[in-house]
């Protein structure tokens, strides 16, 4: 199975996503484990994963993310909040704070439409499986356990939050 579902835990590998992934449109949610909306919106982003298998959507616990030169989260100020990117350039009519996800959806329609690009559910492109270990030497790429990431650095949401999959 392809994911285009990703947890980035760190900003050079946010920036390496942007910069690698042209003409792909990047939903990316700032959130926290104590965030009610944000657990509360975590299937919604799950789903839209799947309906949109176009796009490549990115969750970050801004806990847990390392990010030296606070370029993506110093704009931050509450959660959840839903950026976009296209091109590496964020789209600021995009940006979304709260829980909302009837108009992240319009939003990400609003983006195709935008684009001229029409989207039907029933076609799905394929999106690679990206693994930094394919971009990066050996010693560069922590390890850890393959049952908790078996990306090598990313863990998808599909198995971090598998208890709102049932």
């Amino acid at each position: 199975m392809q994911y285009n579902i990703f947890q980035v835990e760190k900003e050079s590998d946010l920036e390496y996503l942007l910069k690698n992934s042209p003409n792909k449109l990047i939903v990316v949610n700032f959130s926290a484990s104590w965030c009610g909306p944000c657990q509360k919106m975590k299937p919604y982003f799950i789903s839209f994963s799947k309906k949109y298998s176009d796009i490549l959507f990115l969750t970050i616990d801004i806990e847990k993310y390392v990010d030296v030169k606070f370029k993506f989260i110093a704009s931050i100020k509450e959660l959840p909040t839903y950026l976009a990117y296209y091109n590496s350039v964020q789209i600021k009519d995009f940006a979304i704070t709260g829980f909302y996800p009837n108009k992240l959806d319009a939003n990400i329609q609003t983006f195709f439409k935008s684009i001229n690009k029409s989207f039907d559910n029933t076609v799905n492109i394929h999106i690679p499986t990206f693994k930094l270990s394919d971009t990066l030497p050996e010693k560069s790429v922590p390890k850890k356990d393959q049952s908790e990431d078996v990306h090598g650095v990313f863990a998808p949401l599909e198995q971090v939050y598998s208890n709102f999959l049932k």
